[in-house]
């Protein structure tokens, strides 16, 4: 039966390279030959089967001893004759193994380029002599360097400096600023991991630089990886390192955005989208800006600096193919996770195994945390010490003496492996933090409706939060006297219902969003472009921007979910959010007040801020309404309100906040519900375990089997490996079918939509697919899209050949007779864009 050349290649590298000096492949005590053979053979992003001696290969593979056979050991011969016939490498173990893979598929996609290969044949060897051949070969070595440059693959380099020195503008450090700055420089001697916990507003981000800087200087990796939870935190940051990159960089280099919708947002989008055999050069006007090279796909990573999204760089360790190239682009980089609370037990587990390889391949690693919990450092900390080979991983479950005993907060822990040992330093002295009001968290009870969801009679009773009077009450103030205020819901449909109310709110106390008091609503499901807008004017309207400007509205009112508590950086009075794990709540407090110490706002008399958690009347977890339990784990739910009760409504910031952190979690008596709250740690065991069977193997496990197979024995595709329960999500673009058939982009019918129009088979400019895109909007997928038929997912012809508009489900609402767009039907779902807010859709037969 046929082989690939990848096999082939595998298992006849195998069998040969013996006879040029290299160990047997079947030396259970050397395994640099088969190594080898599985690098060359992984060339295609997955590896073969480690090769054996158990059969003979030339009869099983059809090697007969023929002229492919003579051809194959010239092609070695010549190889090694044109390298000068480098000598067997000493040594060689799995995981560096990997990142050669990474090297060799680099320089495959390199030099496979059609320009290059053209301009090739323009210049071939005389002959298959070797002296002819070495010729070729000089000729072509400073080419490479070429195809190199023009890629964007030339490194980005930020010197370290003293933190005056990269941050000028300013004048006064925060405490945790200076404690960083006078005593990590004297810490850092090489690769080591950096956890730094503080709240909102104490410069985590200028530390993150700056460690950054200092760690990657005395490690050799003077790349960068920026990662932060959601695409909103990544584009934010993307500019802040950009503007930090152009002012301190000693030569500009391209910074890539890392995230599935970075062709989008880049500075400027490439004339195709996607992969390309054309390389083209830096553009003129901007040199930050990435060449087109760098848009295929998996090759992001491999840019000197980037900012993207954790699962860029989560996909390194699940069993996906080339995940050896991530690998290779991570090897050489700085590594800062931020927001490094914000993952799941699943993806904790994920962090972990990342953090394990990244000791091993000796990259410095910062992780910046609001609230982040002793346990969890600890965990982060031994996993990146186990696979920096100074800490054993415990063989038998028990109580293990912890790498890191107490978190200060705020405050910083440097961990690194020195002399073979490992070594925890933390801030030597406390550290002072910016000095903050005593925030007033108050619990609000709501009432909770009952009712049933449907035909199913004995389901249970759907419980739903009734916002009316408690709203009502706590927005007075702002919609008479002033200030700001954000309504925090935990779903998009409690969010629309929650603007419908306080519109109505604001229409009793007298004054509509256009005379007195502002209304906005801002949640995922929105089209893209107009959930830009609204972003920008929410900004604007409560940052810091706005208020040196003027632009700050007397009396406005945000109703949002919880996209709010990390991708926005915003000033508020008062803080209204439905009940959440407390670790959240102290995110969304931290929007509260955040810029008072700037000095540039008017407070309208008010002496503090608030924070108001709407709670159900009783801390139960069986009491908390259906949509917030869908969410939230109701075990954990009920930890947080009974804390809460029991800590009483004034918290200090940041003097409670570790303790509250660690708290929720750790205090037996605050899970009543025991039911509850072993379904709630039998969950997170659950995906745990799930996790740990779907990340690549430890490196020193790698090591010890010494087997590359096993880092990517599933036939998973990117899209396959998810790198969260559950994180399976569809793009849908509602457009408007009129009685013709056409299709409009707009209610108005101003805009035909794209590739839609009759007759059209010609392909899309780069602009009109970044118009079709801006229109789509992101839902949760399922069972109701996986049994769509062809018919239903069928995209315009147009767009088919289009990587990133050849799965998006089209959504054709109807014109009704009376002139009105109608509901679409589709997936057992009706579907709704409404201007004011969003993507309306349910189950079919359901209120909702």
């Amino acid at each position: 039966m046929p082989q690939g050349h990848a096999l082939t290649g595998c298992q006849w590298l195998a069998m040969a390279l013996p006879e040029s000096g290299y160990p047997p492949p079947d030396d259970v005590d050397d395994s640099r030959t088969s190594l080898i053979a599985q690098v060359v053979g992984g060339h295609h992003g997955r590896y073969p089967e480690r090769p054996h001696a158990r059969y003979d290969v030339r009869e099983e593979f059809g090697f007969a001893e023929d002229a492919w056979d003579e051809q194959r050991s010239a092609y070695l011969q010549a190889v090694g004759t044109a390298l000068g016939h480098p000598p067997v490498p000493p040594s060689l173990d799995a995981p560096t193994a990997v990142v050669v893979t990474g090297l060799i598929v680099l320089a495959d996609w390199l030099a496979s380029q059609e320009h290059f290969l053209l301009q090739r044949l323009q210049d071939l060897p005389r002959s298959g002599a070797q002296a002819d051949l070495a010729a070729y070969f000089a000729r072509v070595r400073p080419v490479a360097e070429g195809l190199v440059a023009d890629a964007g693959l030339e490194p980005l380099h930020v010197p370290a400096a003293s933190f005056a020195e990269s941050f000028p503008a300013i004048s006064e450090p925060f405490g945790l600023q200076a404690s960083v700055a006078e005593h990590l420089p004297e810490l850092v001697h090489g690769p080591g991991l950096l956890i730094v916990t503080a709240p909102t507003g104490e410069g985590k981000t200028e530390v993150g630089k700056h460690a950054a800087d200092l760690m990657g200087e005395a490690a050799g990796r003077t790349g960068r990886a920026y990662l932060l939870p959601t695409m909103a935190t990544a584009n934010s940051m993307h500019t802040r390192v950009r503007q930090y990159a152009e002012r301190r960089a000693a030569h500009p280099r391209p910074l890539m955005r890392l995230h599935s919708m970075a062709w989008l947002e880049q500075d400027h989008t490439p004339p195709t989208p996607g992969s390309s055999s054309q390389v083209l050069t830096n553009h003129p006007d901007t040199s930050f800006a990435p060449t087109e090279w760098l848009y295929g796909g998996l090759r992001g990573l491999l840019a000197s600096w980037g900012v993207g999204t954790f699962d860029q760089a989560l996909m390194a360790v699940l069993p996906s193919r080339f995940n050896a190239v991530r690998m290779l682009g991570l090897a050489g980089k700085t590594v800062v996770v931020d927001e490094a609370h914000a993952v799941d037990p699943y993806m904790q587990k994920e962090l972990e195994r990342l953090l394990c390889w990244l000791g091993r391949l000796e990259v410095p690693v910062v992780l910046l945390s609001a609230t982040l919990h002793r346990s969890v450092a600890d965990s982060y900390a031994r996993a990146y010490l186990e696979g920096a080979g100074v800490l054993r991983r415990p063989r038998r479950r028990g109580v293990v003496p912890p790498v890191i005993e107490h978190l200060s907060y705020p405050g910083w822990v440097h961990v690194s492996a020195e002399a073979g040992a490992p070594h925890v330093i933390s801030n030597p002295a406390p550290i002072t933090a910016t000095k903050r009001s005593p925030l007033d968290m108050s619990l609000e009870a709501v009432p909770i409706r009952e009712e049933k969801s449907g035909a199913a009679a004995r389901s249970r009773p759907s419980r739903t939060a009734d916002r009316t009077e408690a709203l009502r009450r706590l927005l007075a103030p702002v919609l008479s006297r002033g200030g700001t205020a954000a309504v925090v819901c935990t779903t998009v449909k409690e969010a629309q219902e929650t603007y419908d109310l306080v519109r109505r709110l604001i229409d009793e106390a007298g004054g509509g969003p256009g005379e007195g008091t502002e209304l906005h609503l801002l949640h995922a499901r929105f089209p893209q472009w107009q959930r830009d807008e609204i972003t920008a004017t929410v900004l604007h309207a409560f940052g810091k921007d706005g208020a040196k400007d003027g632009a700050r509205p007397r009396s406005a009112v945000l109703v949002a979910t919880a996209i709010i508590e990390q991708s926005l950086d915003i000033d508020l009075d008062l803080m209204v959010t439905d009940l959440a794990p407390l670790a959240l709540l102290l995110q969304r407090a931290g929007r509260c007040w955040r810029h008072e110490h700037l000095g540039i706002i008017d407070r309208h008399r008010l002496t503090a801020p608030r924070v108001a958690v709407l709670v159900p009347g009783e801390p139960d977890a069986d009491a908390m309404p259906t949509p917030w339990s869908a969410i939230h784990a109701p075990s954990l739910l009920e930890r947080t309100h009974r804390l809460l009760q029991e800590h009483g409504a004034c918290v200090a910031i940041p003097d409670d906040v570790q303790a509250l952190v660690e708290q929720v979690h750790d205090d037996p008596d605050l899970a009543q519900n025991v039911k509850r709250e072993y379904e709630r740690i039998g969950e997170a065991m659950a995906q745990q375990a799930q996790a740990n069977t779907a990340v690549v193997p430890r490196p020193d496990q790698l090591a010890d089997q010494a087997d590359l197979s096993a880092m990517t024995m599933n036939d998973f595709s990117d899209e396959a490996v998810a790198t969260r329960l559950g994180a399976d999500s569809v793009r849908v673009l509602c457009c408007f079918a009129d009685a013709d058939g056409r299709l409009w982009a707009d209610s108005a019918r101003t805009r035909a939509l794209v590739g839609t129009e009759p007759g059209r088979t010609s392909p899309l400019s780069p602009e009109e697919a970044k118009e079709i895109m801006r229109l789509t909007i992101p839902v949760q997928g399922g069972p109701w899209y996986r049994d769509l038929s062809p018919q239903d997912t069928a995209v315009p012809l147009p767009w088919r050949k289009h990587s990133h508009l050849n799965r998006l489900l089209l959504i054709r609402q109807p014109l009704a007779e009376s002139g009105q767009w109608s509901e679409a039907v589709l997936g057992g779902r009706t579907w709704l864009l409404d201007k004011e807010r969003g993507l309306i859709h349910r189950r079919t037969g359901s209120g909702g």
